[in-house]
């Protein structure tokens, strides 16, 4: 074979530091705007990107050099000091240390878009610390170890 092909997406979870209601308009407005930057200094595409006052869902097309813990780390990190810069909230932002990853298949895509797109109708039904722990529970169940 001749060319190389690389196509990998990764579906990111994170939530602000101790899960406050933190995230206003303009903050999300202000995150989607860093987060498409970041992306694309990391050779990868944003393609969505939503949650709701307390967390954050980001789907991603990974470039070929990118590394993905690199990458949320940046997300992240960038965001909350361009939130901070623009004194967007009343207090010092920052999003929690931790985060997920979970990787999406390409016949997938289509269906987690319009989760991602759909967060804060999705969370009027089911807590977020209750749908992220059913997120790593099915995570788990495939995972090799």
């Amino acid at each position: 074979m001749s060319h190389s092909y690389f196509s990998v997406y990764l579906h990111y979870v994170f939530a602000t530091k101790k899960r406050q209601n933190d995230i206003t308009p303009e903050i999300e407005k202000t995150y989607k705007k860093v987060f498409a930057s970041i992306c694309q200094d990391h050779g990868c595409f944003l393609m969505a990107a939503n949650g709701t006052e307390n967390h954050v869902h980001v789907l991603v097309s990974l470039g070929r050099e990118a590394l993905p813990s690199k990458l949320i780390r940046s997300l992240k990190s960038m965001s909350s000091k361009e939130i901070n810069e623009l004194e967007l909230s009343p207090k010092r932002f920052s999003w929690q240390v931790g985060y997920g990853a979970f990787s999406v298949g390409r016949f997938e895509i289509n269906k987690i878009k319009g989760y991602i797109a759909k967060q804060k109708e999705h969370h009027k039904i089911i807590s977020f610390d209750k749908e992220y722990e059913l997120m790593l529970e099915e995570a788990k169940r495939y995972a090799p170890h």
